[in-house]
């Protein structure tokens, strides 16, 4: 039972990092396409594209 245990707390953690690089890889990924709002600015522009990221 305890090996189950420890087995299912890795799988467990494996998938929370996993779902976090899938995260940041679809806001990278999201970043480098263009969009049809932007500021002119980096930091607004790069709120922007992940608000629409989000929305999708």
């Amino acid at each position: 039972m305890e090996v189950e245990l420890v087995q299912e707390i890795a799988d467990d953690r494996w998938r929370l990092r996993l779902a976090a690089a899938l995260d940041n890889n679809v806001y990278s990924f999201g970043l480098t396409q263009p969009d049809t709002i932007t500021a002119h600015h980096p930091e607004i522009d790069a709120a922007f594209a992940k608000t629409r990221i989000w929305l999708n």
